[in-house]
Formats: C-alpha cells, structure tokens, sequence
C-alpha cells in the first residue's frame, strides 16, 4: 500500500479543506505519541490514502467530533454516515 508522507496528508488535506483544513492537521498530528514512542495510530492510519479520505468524510460531517482512533471505530463511524449521504442524493428533488 501507498504510505503518504506528513507533506503529503498536509497537502491532501488543505485540498479538500482549503481554509478550514487547520483543526482537522491539528487532530491528526497531535503531539501525544504512542506508548511505544512512534506516531499514533490516528497517524498511522491517515498515511493510507482511503483512511485519510474517510477522516476528511467525516470531519466535513461533523467538525467538532473527535476523530475515530481505530480502524473499527473509523468503520462504525463512516459507513452510517455515507449511507446517509448516498440516500440523499438519491432521493427525488421536488420542483415546484
């Protein structure tokens, strides 16, 4: 699998963002490091262009919810909320 470097997630991010990018970076390379001393695993996973699109998912869904730690909970947390989404634009738009 494709890793992304920390310019890569940065840029990645700010493209779908732009101006409203900083809280979600903030989140995502948060000084708290892993028990072991690496990165933590919010990192980690966003390294994984398909992870790092779920968190940005997510973030536009609800900016002010703490991002998902864990794969599991990533999974619990996106799928809902694009099944929501998909119903919505399938859903028939009423001209009056």
């Amino acid at each position: 699998l494709l890793s992304l470097s920390d310019a890569d997630i940065r840029r990645y991010v700010e493209a779908h963002l732009r101006s409203s990018a900083k809280p979600l970076l903030d989140q995502l390379f948060a000084r708290e490091q892993a028990a072991d001393g690496g990165e933590t695993n919010l990192l980690r996973m966003a390294r994984i262009p398909a992870l790092l699109t779920g968190f940005i998912f997510l973030y536009r869904s609800s900016p002010h919810n703490t991002l998902p730690a864990s794969l599991g909970a990533l999974y619990k947390r996106l799928l809902p909320s694009m099944w929501v989404w998909w119903w919505l634009a399938q859903a028939p738009i009423a001209v009056a």
